[in-house]
């Protein structure tokens, strides 16, 4: 029997700099299956642009949440939609990874760091992505 919902946690605070870090992630994506994969958290910043992805493949949402003058704090979500071929030697990682940057001076002028991220991946028996009209 195939699980068809499964839920990465990763509670504790995660300091951001400039190189990408992974914040969850899943691996293999079973294969010849239907997903629909999310991402949430928490984003804490001061002087700081935080960029976060969540990635799948080719495939990816990303957000960017700035604080420019003060300290702020703010949740994200993320989400896509993913077919993985039947094919058995087909491997891929859904996974969510962040940056920071800041908005002005150098790395040391800025802070951020995520927490409670959640990566929750569920299979679906058939998915259709719709793109949105005016």
């Amino acid at each position: 029997m195939a699980t068809d919902a499964v839920i990465v946690e990763h509670i504790e605070q995660v300091q951001l700099g400039q190189a990408e870090r992974i914040l969850a992630q899943f691996k293999p994506l079973p294969t010849g299956r239907n997903f629909v994969i999310s991402a949430k958290g928490s984003v804490f910043a001061h002087n700081s642009h935080v960029t976060l992805t969540l990635q799948v493949s080719d495939i990816k949402d990303s957000v960017v949440i700035g604080f420019a003058d003060n300290q702020g704090e703010a949740s994200f979500s993320l989400v896509i939609g993913f077919d993985t071929p039947a094919d058995p030697d087909f491997f891929t990682v859904a996974k969510v990874v962040g940056t920071s940057r800041p908005f002005v001076g150098g790395p040391e002028t800025g802070i951020a760091s995520v927490r409670n991220v959640k990566l929750v991946i569920l299979a679906v028996d058939s998915l259709h992505i719709q793109p949105s009209s005016s």
